[in-house]
């Protein structure tokens, strides 16, 4: 005759606040690259994370209100670009630097291809609020690069 401790389901482990929204975004993040945005399901995301549905739905609304809140947390490499120094500061050479370290930051960053595809294709929320903020931060560049060459012809 069985037992009921023989019977018992295996114990799930527990995990804290923190540990349960970083499985979840790096089970998006591995999502994103692996079949971007349009692909995700919440089925998918719960799946890789190793989260029940209740857990999941305590955080999260729906997909929607995941990818606003994965979106916000990205690590947005705009940011990195442009952190260099020189010795000698020659604008033309800072300009082109910074194209090249935004070309190399885009062509290593599976996500943020990911992103901008779903920004190009997918009209909604989150997306045009991505691309306005891009696009804030851009001007600062812009205004950067306005002043740096002032007085070039």
């Amino acid at each position: 005759m069985s037992t009921i401790k023989d019977e018992e389901k295996p114990r799930r482990r527990r995990r804290s606040d923190v540990s349960l929204e970083r499985d979840i975004m790096e089970a998006t993040r591995a999502l994103v690259e692996e079949v971007g945005f349009s692909n995700i399901t919440l089925t998918r995301v719960m799946q890789r994370a190793s989260v029940e549905p209740q857990i999941f739905y305590k955080r999260f609304a729906d997909l929607d209100a995941l990818f606003e809140q994965f979106t916000r947390k990205y690590d947005y490499w705009m940011n990195d670009i442009m952190d260099f120094e020189t010795d000698d500061f020659e604008p033309e050479a800072y300009y082109r630097a910074t194209l090249n370290n935004l070309i190399r930051a885009l062509y290593k960053n599976r996500g943020m291809q990911r992103l901008l595809i779903w920004e190009l294709s997918d009209d909604n929320p989150t997306t045009r609020r991505t691309a306005q903020l891009r696009e804030a931060n851009a001007e600062t560049m812009v205004q950067k690069f306005d002043e740096i060459f002032k007085d070039s012809p």
